[in-house]
């Protein structure tokens, strides 16, 4: 999730600090039909595996393209450091993050 523009961990935020903050949970960056980039990139290049992990590595891949829209792989692999998965070698998440940054730079330009 983000909490007040910032990843976090939903099981460390109490629900009373909540109040009156900005919160987005993994819902809420799309919209029906249409997913985020971040979100799309990682249907298109299978960066999925059994779902627990992947609402975390989104929230991680965003907050990196948000803050380096040209990561390179170690940035990625290191921005997805902090969310273990315990499916997969993260091959197809971080080729999904590569691709996410590159369709959102197209998009900007």
């Amino acid at each position: 999730m983000r909490f007040n523009g910032r990843i976090a961990k939903a099981c460390t935020i109490l629900a009373g600090t909540a109040f009156d903050s900005d919160v987005t949970t993994i819902e809420g960056i799309g919209t029906l039909g249409t997913l985020h980039p971040v979100q799309q990139a990682f249907w298109d290049m299978h960066g999925f595996q059994c779902g627990f992990c992947l609402p975390g590595m989104i929230f991680a891949a965003i907050e990196l393209l948000d803050e380096k829209p040209s990561p390179d792989e170690a940035e990625v692999r290191r921005a997805l450091s902090g969310t273990l998965c315990r499916c997969t070698g993260y091959q197809s998440q971080v080729a999904a993050v590569l691709a996410a940054a590159q369709k959102l730079q197209e998009s900007r330009s």
